[in-house]
């Protein structure tokens, strides 16, 4: 007697989506089958991406999808352009799956937008890299460089420049009277990252808001004579926008729209993670693309909510019933609570600043940092859990 195979499909492969795909192809039985669809081959290491600013790691940060399963998963490269109740639609079509693919539970990992040169931008690998050689050209050929935005990206990227080349000048402005933002971090930490910053090279320039009423600022390389709010006029070779990510929630209006905050463009989710509707109960997200306040956009954190809804997908399967019983309770799942904040901020490749959330929070220097990520970015990491030995220097 043959057994009908049941789907569970993953929108989305980024941190979220293949943290959550390995793990449940490799713990669930042959009955069940993972799909993971990403419209793109390779996964974008993102993480890695501020460096690749000023230094060719290229082959490092694309990863391909194909030897991510050991079981019977599917990976399939498509764009999502429908999601239904029990269905998603995609194109172009799949040889085997075809362009209908019914599922038991999805779970959308769909991430967000960010500025560049934080993401991939382009349809293929081929293309992504030709815009990343385009920007390390324009860096390498510019002396005066503003990064607009200074939270952790701006940051980044401002250390990445300085520190490869030191005789440029590169400025922060950043709109508010300390560095990073967020107020899950005390004042005397911002502090330090100010110290940290202004002592690789760093201009930092506080309390003044650009005027970006060129839409184009951040997206071509040409001399502009930036304005603020307050008057102040910056004029710079080269400008990068380090602010303003956008949750892809979109492809959930599909479904029903009232599901997406429209304000913060998130998907609206249960502490379980289960999209906000009793109707859709089998139906995650997870990542960058949730509109979960207070917590940060980081590969850490997609990668306890994949932790998380892999429990709740174990409880809810061990719940079915063959004869659809409606009187069985309907089962406890996990409710995810967010851990203390973190945050681990390189200074280009030997240096950096941290804040861990042990003993009530205590800041690290650049040993500690360099140890945990600015020597390897967690390259080596990311390669071995889509299951491949990350390419030598």
């Amino acid at each position: 007697m043959s057994t009908t195979i049941k789907n569970i499909v993953i929108i989305g492969g980024g941190y979220g989506g293949i943290s959550l795909a390995k793990s449940l192809d490799q713990s669930l039985g042959a009955d069940h089958r993972v799909i993971l669809i990403d419209k793109n081959a390779h996964f974008f290491h993102n993480i890695g991406a501020l460096r690749t600013s000023v230094e060719n790691i290229d082959n490092k940060i694309f990863i391909p999808y194909s030897n991510l399963f050991k079981k019977n998963g599917v990976f399939v490269q498509a764009n999502v352009t429908a999601l239904h109740k029990n269905e998603v639609h995609i194109s172009p079509s799949h040889s085997e799956l075809g362009s209908k693919i019914h599922f038991e539970y999805a779970v959308v990992a769909t991430g967000a937008q960010y500025p560049e040169p934080s993401k991939a931008h382009g349809a293929t690998k081929e293309e992504s890299i030709k815009h990343l050689e385009k920007t390390r050209e324009a860096i390498k050929l510019a002396y005066n460089i503003l990064v607009i935005g200074g939270g952790p990206v701006g940051i980044e990227l401002a250390a990445e420049i300085k520190t490869a080349y030191p005789s440029k000048e590169v400025t922060i402005i950043h709109k508010g009277p300390t560095l990073i933002d967020s107020t899950s971090f005390s004042d005397k930490f911002k502090s330090k990252v100010l110290t940290a910053t202004e002592a690789v090279g760093v201009k930092v320039v506080l309390n003044e808001k650009v005027i970006l009423d060129d839409k184009n600022i951040g997206r071509d390389y040409k001399t502009r004579m930036i304005k603020t709010e307050s008057g102040q006029q910056y004029e710079s070779e080269l400008q990068f926008v380090a602010f303003g990510t956008k949750p892809n929630g979109s492809i959930v209006e599909t479904l029903d729209s009232s599901l997406v905050n429209h304000d913060t463009h998130g998907i609206k989710v249960r502490p379980t993670l289960q999209v906000d509707s009793d109707a859709y109960k089998h139906i995650f997200a997870i990542g960058d693309v949730i509109d979960l306040k207070g917590e940060g956009k980081l590969a850490m954190k997609a990668s306890k909510h994949a932790e998380l809804v892999a429990k709740n997908i174990h409880i809810l399967i061990a719940h079915e019933s063959p004869d659809d019983d409606k009187n069985k309770p309907t089962p406890t799942l996990h409710k995810y609570k967010s851990d203390p904040n973190a945050m681990v901020i390189t200074l280009g490749k030997n240096g950096g600043i941290a804040y861990l959330p042990f003993f009530g929070g205590m800041t690290v220097g650049s040993w500690v940092v360099k140890t945990l990520k600015s020597k390897n970015l967690f390259i080596d990491t990311y390669w071995g859990l889509l299951g491949r030995t990350a390419p030598k220097p």
